[in-house]
């Protein structure tokens, strides 16, 4: 137990004039009983030490819980996944609240653009690994040579041209590097879509071991014991809790915290109960006990902006029994039927922004000018969505279900297990789609599992709901663009494609605007609001506010914490 030996120090010894009134007379009452006195001064005094650990869930202020499965920055597909990978490994680029390079907090210190717009030259600062290493552009180099040999493994494969469009990287000295890429493309694109992603590792630790032997020991966290984070791991308890200490040799802010544990809960439910009992700090409040939570003592109520994610049912364009969502018409009826203005007053008490489109209106660095102006081709009007499926041919049956050429219009939604809140969203859709002849049936899985079944086909699937990040540079070639990385469902476009490209390769922000406004109008996933997530913060620790960044994770080293305050609270 922390401080142990301290709490120990004067078993059998003199009265020590410090004590309170309390512990004298169990010291006297327990003088000839040290048995007895050991473990009680132990609970005592950790009662004290409790605001020196932070107890937190995953997700909070981006999503429901879940555990925390594996920690390679290569090689993590979840996003609290990715959160830890983030503790563990610096960005070399870090991006602020509005999506912008932020270079006095990157490991890059500038980048140098030449040969029309492909070859980039990075320098580097002063970094060192916890063990006392500098971080030079060898680790960088490292980093690409294991992104080539993942190969389709690599998580961002795709993501800002990486790997496909390098032609070269050369090392220049220990603080530079150059890539060179063998087209042309828009600056923004490949430093927030593509540089991103060359976060520093270990080549003098990680050096020693096979791919495979990295790729199976992506949970070990032996294999994470030299980092350049904020953060190392303390301890891993696999589907239970992950605890992070501080980096001594971290740059920037530290840990307020002895250390901070990731709970990993099964609910939302789970998080209140949590914090209602102390065991949790900080805890999303779930939208269905909004008003329960407001009643928790010892905490403050924390409004998170909507993350840089898009929220959205995915739908698989491969399964034949559903081939009726390659019918555009279908797409966007069904987003025509849902009134995501009352599903955000009922579900979330009006804490949520509707979205349309895959690129998020928080920060609105990217919005086109359309979606500014509010004139989208849709939107909730359910004689719009009727007319557009009575046009495509759809006739409704007896039971008054839409069919077309023998295949009916029903579908089933999966959705994360212990998640009420996607739950209570597909319980909203299911009586607007029916209004215009859609069926569709939800069934719960474990998230784990269900993003195999999607991501791996494991198993037939139809359509589930979900929210991504996006990567700083939202142009959707991962996962809309023909053969992406996370187009799990098939979606092919060849006008898309095109648009994709064109944000790819063209500088400024124009051609995101026309691949924003064409996926808008195609809806080739049905994208819901984003929820504002309502944190519940223990009194005395602050900055749940402050901690959620668009391009650069999540930074809980910004919490603080007054310690009187939050003793009380305990």
């Amino acid at each position: 137990m922390p401080g142990s030996s301290r709490k120990c120090s004067f078993i059998g010894k003199k009265e020590p004039k410090e004590l309170s009134q309390l512990v004298k007379f169990f010291w006297f009452f327990f003088s000839k009983k040290r048995t007895l006195l050991l473990p009680f001064l132990l609970f005592l005094a950790g009662a004290g030490d409790r605001c020196d650990t932070l107890v937190i869930p995953p997700g909070v202020g981006v999503g429901s819980p879940a555990d925390v499965t594996a920690f390679n920055p290569l090689l993590v597909t979840s996003l609290y996944n990715e959160h830890v990978a983030d503790y563990l490994f610096a960005n070399l680029l870090w991006l602020d609240k509005d999506d912008r390079i932020d270079f006095s907090r990157s490991i890059a210190t500038k980048i140098e653009v030449f040969d029309d717009d492909t070859r980039y030259r990075v320098t580097l600062r002063p970094w060192q690994w916890s063990d006392g290493k500098p971080v030079t552009a060898d680790d960088v180099l490292y980093t690409w040579e294991l992104i080539q040999k993942f190969g389709t493994n690599f998580a961002g494969y795709g993501q800002g041209g990486v790997p496909t469009m390098i032609k070269n990287f050369t090392v220049l000295n220990p603080e530079q590097f150059e890539i060179t890429l063998n087209q042309p493309v828009n600056p923004d694109w490949f430093e927030l879509g593509g540089l991103t992603q060359f976060t520093p590792l270990p080549r003098h630790d990680w050096g020693r071991l096979t791919t495979d032997e990295l790729f199976g020991g992506q949970s070990n966290p032996k294999l994470f014991s030299v980092v350049d984070g904020p953060m190392q791991i303390g301890a891993y308890n696999i589907g239970r809790s992950i605890t992070m200490v501080d980096n001594a040799k971290y740059p920037l802010e530290h840990l307020q915290f002895k250390r901070m544990v990731e709970k990993f809960l099964e609910s939302g439910g789970a998080e209140l109960q949590g914090i209602q009992s102390g065991e949790v700090d900080l805890a999303n409040l779930p939208p269905e006990a909004f008003d329960a939570g407001k009643l928790v003592r010892n905490v403050h109520l924390v409004v998170e902006p909507p993350a840089f994610t898009f929220f959205y049912v995915g739908l698989n364009f491969k399964n034949p029994r559903v081939t009726f969502f390659n019918d555009v018409s279908v797409r966007q009826a069904i987003q025509d039927a849902i009134d995501q203005k009352a599903m955000i007053k009922a579900l979330w008490h009006g804490y949520g922004v509707e979205a349309y489109s895959p690129v998020p209106a928080n920060p609105d660095t990217y919005l086109s000018p359309r979606a500014r102006s509010g004139k989208l081709p849709v939107g909730f009007n359910p004689a719009k969505a009727n007319a557009l499926l009575d046009q495509a041919g759809y006739k409704r049956g007896a039971d008054g279900i839409r069919s077309k050429n023998g295949i009916r219009l029903e579908f089933t939604l999966t959705v994360p297990s212990g998640t009420i809140n996607e739950l209570m969203i597909g319980q909203f859709m299911q009586p607007e789609l029916r209004k215009i002849g859609i069926v569709m049936r939800i069934q719960m899985e474990d998230f784990n599992q269900m993003m195999a079944t999607i991501s791996q086909g494991i198993a037939p699937w139809e359509s589930y709901m979900l929210f991504t990040s996006l990567g700083p540079y939202p142009s959707g070639e991962l996962i809309f663009q023909t053969g992406g990385n996370e187009n799990w469902g098939g979606y092919s476009d060849p006008k898309m494609d095109r648009l994709i490209e064109d944000s790819v390769n063209k500088p400024g922000l124009d051609a995101l605007f026309q691949y924003e406004d064409y996926a808008t109008e195609q809806q080739p996933s049905i994208f819901l609001p984003n929820l504002e997530y309502i944190v519940l913060e223990r009194n005395g620790i602050m900055g749940a506010g402050h901690i959620i960044f668009p391009g650069s994770g999540y930074d809980p080293q910004l919490l603080t914490v007054d310690k009187k305050i939050c003793d009380a609270a305990h």
